[in-house]
């Protein structure tokens, strides 16, 4: 059996044990990459030395240019494969293990100070980006949490905001499938923070907007994600691609440094690492998100009549 191969009959083999997210993962790794670099060179199974992994590190890195953390996951993806071939004793032992690791690249994040992120803020007041940008960079959520948030989410009584949910939109076999879950990434990432000014006037907005396209366009409003927050005027959900897309297109176009958008959280989360007890997590991050927050009220303001865009 050649080597890509068994890593089709893998992918079948486990696919069911696997998340629709890993699954979708694993995927995109072995079917694009890992594969054709094996079946070209017609590496069989029962063949497979340390030094053929070694060398499709090598060429990846070489060849393709691809960062070493980007190896780290064909590492992964690799050793996982070969351990449950020696398993079913496809093969008499796993030499992925042998191999050695490739190093992770050092990656230094890009985030702004708070005096650019009062600049930047305005930019996206009254647009499909409104809440996605605001909410990441108040409360350091990820992309997944920002999409999956939900109205029941938002205590406005009690003035407490709930991260209890994520959504992620993956290729699965070549279409797309919505991934809501009722959870976060870790425990850790469950979590109840202040609904602070700012945003508690945009989440209204919003609300009140979401239930005013409902009457205006009837039946033409999509139903399907009007339990979400981030949505747009025909009811659609605004995609983890277009977020990620968009907020990079609006800082070029109005001659911002550039940055990721999982880079909003930055700021936040240094200051939420698990070297400070829980109270002086809560103390420190809503120092953090009051002196952003207040701010901006009154750049939300000065731009409340603008026309929503995007």
């Amino acid at each position: 059996m050649l080597f890509s191969d068994y890593l089709e009959f893998w992918l079948q083999w486990k696919r069911k044990s696997w998340e629709e997210v890993t699954y979708s993962g694993y995927c995109q790794n072995v079917r694009s990459w890992i594969e054709p670099y094996f079946a070209k060179r017609k590496v069989r199974l029962n063949e497979i030395t340390v030094l053929d992994i070694e060398m499709f590190y090598t060429h990846e890195i070489n060849q393709r240019g691809v960062s070493g953390n980007t190896v780290l996951h064909y590492h992964a993806n690799i050793r996982k494969a070969l351990s449950d071939a020696a398993k079913l004793k496809l093969i008499p032992y796993n030499p992925a293990a042998e191999v050695e690791r490739p190093k992770k690249d050092n990656f230094v994040a890009s985030y702004y100070s708070a005096d650019e992120l009062m600049e930047v803020l305005p930019i996206f007041a009254n647009t499909k980006m409104e809440l996605p940008v605001m909410l990441a960079a108040f409360y350091g959520l990820r992309r997944s949490e920002v999409i999956g948030l939900q109205w029941s989410a938002i205590d406005f009584e009690r003035k407490i905001v709930t991260i209890s949910r994520t959504f992620e939109r993956i290729n699965v076999d070549g279409k797309m499938v919505d991934v809501s879950k009722c959870r976060t990434k870790n425990k850790a990432s469950f979590r109840s923070l202040p609904l602070i000014p700012a945003v508690e006037q945009a989440l209204l907005k919003a609300q009140k907007r979401q239930h005013q396209q409902m009457k205006l366009c009837g039946g033409s409003y999509c139903k399907e994600y009007k339990d979400y927050i981030c949505v747009d005027d025909m009811g659609h959900l605004v995609t983890p691609d277009y977020v990620t897309r968009v907020f990079r297109e609006m800082l070029l176009k109005n001659g911002f440094r550039p940055i990721r958008y999982h880079d909003l959280r930055h700021p936040y989360v240094k200051h939420t690492t698990k070297k400070y007890n829980s109270e002086k997590q809560k103390t420190q991050a809503t120092k953090i998100v009051d002196l952003i927050a207040w701010g901006f009220c009154f750049c939300f303001v000065c731009y409340s009549k603008r026309s929503w865009t995007l």
